[in-house]
């Protein structure tokens, strides 16, 4: 009997599968794609495109492999890797990278029991929560170069908003409902 899978890395190609056969499955990324280094807004963008992915899924839970790493981005094996922080080891000086930015969108606002909605529409750079205190909390994403205008329709209330370019954003609505993004 197999209550739970791990996917890390090229298990995200057996999760549209595993959720068609085994949609009652509990399952877990167990490691996000480490990167080259380049800690960079791209970097946060293909993190999310990976999280958007297995959550679409099915997979409830999504960790991150490096939480720090010096200056070079070397891991412990010499393997150059993102982390969400970054220190310089001469100075101490932190830098909080832009994948760390994206994680604290999710971890500030979608807490522990939060269950994640279905979307409907044409804009695919969005996930939507509904809280265990009934808040609907929406999570969009802008990889364009250039302002882009969306709209969402929760339960029988509309919004819009402008996602400036190359941007993260989190709506919290009281109150959530069904969903669909335009």
């Amino acid at each position: 009997y197999i209550s739970a899978a791990g996917m890390q890395w090229a298990g995200k190609n057996a999760l549209a599968e595993l959720q068609e056969h085994y949609p009652k499955l509990h399952k877990v990324q167990t490691e996000s794609e480490c990167g080259d280094g380049s800690r960079d807004w791209k970097a946060a963008e293909y993190t999310f495109s990976l999280m958007r992915h297995y959550f679409n899924h099915g997979t409830n839970l999504y960790l991150y492999w490096n939480m720090v790493l010096d200056d070079s981005g070397n891991s412990t094996w010499g393997w150059k890797q993102n982390a969400l922080v970054s220190v310089n080891k001469t100075t101490g000086e932190v830098t909080y990278t832009p994948e760390f930015h994206l994680f604290r969108h999710f971890a500030q606002f979608i807490p522990k029991d939060s269950v994640k909605l279905a979307g409907d529409g044409n804009f695919d750079s969005a996930l939507a929560f509904l809280t265990p205190s009934g808040e609907l909390v929406v999570f969009a994403a802008n990889t364009h170069d250039a302002e882009q205008p969306v709209s969402f329709l929760v339960g029988d209330r509309a919004f819009e908003a402008k996602l400036p370019a190359r941007s993260f954003h989190t709506f919290r609505i009281p109150g959530g409902a069904k969903t669909q993004a335009n």
